[in-house]
Formats: C-alpha cells, sequence, structure tokens
C-alpha cells in the first residue's frame, strides 16, 4: 500500500479499536450523530466496533455493515477483515443480505479493484472459491497493488491446509504464485527489504515450495529470509529450519541435524523446528532431537510442551510426534 492508504488504513482500524471501548451510552449518542450525518463513517466504524463484541445487538452491527457495502464499498475499512466480518452461522439471514448487497455491488462496478477485492475479502471465508475468483480480478485490475496477491497468496495456503488431493497442490500452487507476485510489487523500497511482511511472505512461499517439492527455490526463498532477519533483535528460526527440512528430503540427515541445532541461542523458536525434529526421529536420529530438547530446557524454549517426557521417549528410541 502506498502512503495515503496506510494512512487511511491505519484511521479507519483506529475508530474501529476505539468502538471495542465505549459505553453504552457514548455508542447511543454516535447512533443519533449517524441520524444526523449518514455519512458519518468514523461514527459507523466505531459502532461497528462496539456491536461486534454484542451478539445481542446483530441486526443493529448488520444494518450498520450493509449500509457500509451500499454506501463506501470501496472503503480501504475492508481490510480489516475479521473487525467488517458477519457470522454466517451464527446469523445466517443477516449474513445473506450482506452477500446480496456486495454482489449487487460487483454488478455495478466490475472494474473497481477496492470493490471486487473487498468483496472477495469479505466472501472468502464463506465461499472460498468466490472470493479467491474476486481476489484474483482485484490483482489484475491492480497490477501495481501488492495487497491483493498478498492475501491471495496467505488464503491459497492456508485453504490448501485443510484439503486433499489435486486441490491441495492446486492451492499450494497458488499460494506460491501470488506470494511470489506480491514479492515483487512489494519492493524494497523504504524499509521493506527488512519488513516483517516480507519475512513472512518468503517463509511462505517456501513452505509452499517445499510440500510441492521445489527445493531449489526453497533454497533461495529461505536464505533470503534468514539474511534479512540477521540484523533484528528477535529472529525467527523459520528459514534455518526450512533449509534443515530441505536437507531431510535429500537425504543429508547430518546437514539436518546441523541445522536443528544451528543458533537456538540467538534465535526464537519456531514450529518449523518441531517439523524438523520429526523428519529426523523418523530417520532414527534420536540423539539429536533428544539434544536439541536439552538445549530447549536450558534455554526455557517450548515451556508448555512435555520436553523431559519426550526427551525420556527418545532415549529409548520410540518413535514419537513431537507436537
Amino acid at each position: 500500500m502506498n502512503n495515503n492508504l496506510t494512512a487511511k488504513f491505519s484511521d479507519d482500524l483506529a475508530n474501529l479499536e476505539k468502538g471495542r471501548n465505549l459505553s453504552h451510552s457514548k455508542a447511543e449518542k454516535l447512533e443519533k450523530a449517524i441520524e444526523a450525518d449518514q455519512k458519518n463513517i468514523s461514527a459507523r466504524l466505531k459502532l461497528i466496533g462496539f456491536y461486534r463484541l454484542k451478539p445481542e445487538f446483530s441486526q443493529t452491527l448488520t444494518k450498520h455493515i450493509v449500509w457500509m457495502i451500499s454506501n463506501v464499498p470501496q472503503r480501504i475499512a475492508w481490510r480489516h477483515r475479521v473487525m467488517m466480518a458477519l457470522q454466517q452461522k451464527q446469523e445466517p439471514e443477516l449474513f445473506a443480505m450482506a452477500v446480496d448487497a456486495w454482489l449487487k455491488q460487483i454488478e455495478e462496478t466490475p472494474a473497481d479493484a477496492n470493490v471486487v477485492g473487498n468483496a472477495g475479502l469479505f466472501l472468502i471465508e464463506s465461499d472460498f472459491n468466490l472470493g479467491k475468483q474476486l481476489l484474483s480480478q482485484a490483482s489484475d485490475l491492480s497490477p501495481l497493488e501488492d495487497f491483493w496477491p498478498g492475501e491471495l497468496s496467505r488464503f491459497c495456503f492456508y485453504h490448501a491446509q485443510s484439503v486433499n488431493g489435486k486441490q491441495r497442490h492446486a492451492d499450494f500452487d497458488d499460494a506460491l504464485r501470488y506470494g511470489e507476485m506480491f514479492l515483487e510489487r512489494y519492493g524494497y523500497e523504504g524499509g521493506r527489504s527488512t519488513s516483517a511482511i516480507r519475512e513472512r511472505a518468503l517463509i511462505r512461499c517456501s513452505r509452499a515450495r517445499l510440500i510441492l517439492g521445489k527445493a531449489e527455490v526453497v533454497l533461495r526463498h529461505a536464505h533470503e529470509a534468514i539474511k534479512l532477519v540477521e540484523n533484528w533483535n528477535e529472529k525467527p528460526k523459520t528459514g534455518l529450519s526450512l533449509l534443515g527440512l530441505v536437507a531431510v528430503q535429500r537425504g543429508d540427515v547430518s546437514r539436518a541435524q546441523e541445522y536443528l541445532l544451528a543458533s537456538n541461542q540467538s534465535y526464537l523458536p519456531d514450529f518449523a523446528d518441531l517439523e524438523l525434529a520429526n523428519e529426523l526421529i523418523t530417520k532414527g536420529s534420536f540423539e539429536c532431537v533428544s539434544s536439541y530438547l536439552r538445549e530447549c530446557q536450558q534455554l526455557g524454549i517450548w515451556p508448555d510442551r512435555a520436553l523431559e517426557q519426550w526427551i525420556e521417549a527418545l532415549n529409548r528410541r520410540e518413535s514419537i510426534t513431537l507436537i
């Protein structure tokens, strides 16, 4: 997003957040303010934030959401997807009203990337294929905008984990394709070369590549992620662990062991560590994984896990799964 959009994004989020702390009396005053001025968007966003926490006001919340869809479908507030959502399972009839309003907006302004993309964000949880289609259209309609391919990559990646077979492969492939499109559009200007957003996208692309069996590109993205975080005060270890998983795929168990045991004192723990440890257990590397868990104990890593039980099981050379 450009600086202007980022400012609007922050302003809308601030109003949604303020709504969480409203008293009932202040909410009533905002309702009166809206009666006097229907286009008082900041007041509506505060009320949406307020009503979201109160299921008894679901109809009132829907009223404001549908007004926003019908009057400001292009507003950047819709990018705060969770806070601007309605729960289909809890209120199917109210949700259907919002869906109809979005479909009408898409029909009336099919060439507006923000309208089409915002509709995709709203609908993707209830209808993944339609939401994906709309987000893809938004990405095509705004070829310089990095937000839409970034969201597509995330949604495809997480959806892939809930399906099987050809659909799983296709979703991971799309997660990779849109992730790389995001990285290209996101660029390196300003602080973007070392941003957490870039690091997460690189890791997501690396994971998708790993699952798709494309090791060479995993290495490229993982190495870039490792270099990106090298000057962070708190460095995630994900990139190193992914290199270890590639080594396991290639049959280089010794190298994979080195990655598991590497730099635990200077990197934050990551679930990819446990994935790598589990892969090494299947290869019979009980001593290595036990040493890793001992170091975790000493460093206070994974305090909510049964480390001592795991270590005892590994010492008995039991093939366990660390979760």
